[in-house]
C-alpha cells in the first residue's frame, strides 16, 4: 500500500508508547485491526518465534491474558483498541485465513531517497536564508 507516495506496511510496535498511540488512534475509529506481528510456520506453540514484518527485534509485547494461545491455528497480531472491554488495550493472536476482523492498521514512512531529497531542499532553505 501507498498513501501519498510513501510504502506502508502493517504497523510494527516495538514500546509501550507505540502501542498507546496506535491504540488512542485505533479508538473511536476500528475496534480491532491486524498488525506486523505473525509467527511463522513451525515456530513451538503457542508463543514462539514471533516477528515484525519488517525485521525489527521482537522485544516488547501486550498480549492479553493467556494470549497467546493458537486456538485455531492462529499466526498473525490482532491488537484491539481501548473500547473493546474484552481486550482492552491488549493484542490476541488470530488465524491468518480468517477475515473477519475490523481493518488493518497501516504505517507509512518515506522513502530513503524522499528523506535525502528533503534534507537537501532544507538546506538549500538555510543557505537561502543565510545569503
Amino acid at each position: 500500500m501507498t498513501y501519498l507516495g510513501n510504502p506502508g506496511y502493517l504497523v510494527t510496535i516495538t514500546s509501550e508508547a507505540e502501542n498507546n498511540f496506535i491504540m488512542n488512534l485505533m479508538a473511536g475509529t476500528i475496534n480491532d485491526g491486524f498488525a506486523g506481528g505473525y509467527q511463522p510456520d513451525g515456530s513451538p506453540e503457542p508463543d514462539g518465534g514471533w516477528r515484525w514484518v519488517t525485521g525489527e527485534v521482537w522485544a516488547y509485547t501486550n498480549w492479553s491474558y493467556r494470549e497467546p494461545n493458537n486456538t485455531g491455528n492462529e499466526s498473525v497480531l490482532q491488537v484491539f483498541a481501548a473500547n473493546n472491554p474484552d481486550f482492552p488495550r491488549r493484542w490476541n493472536d488470530y488465524p491468518a485465513t480468517n477475515g473477519a476482523i475490523g481493518g488493518y492498521v497501516v504505517e507509512y514512512t518515506p522513502e530513503p531517497a524522499t528523506l535525502s531529497l528533503l534534507a537537501l531542499g532544507g538546506l538549500a532553505l538555510l543557505r537561502r536564508r543565510k545569503g
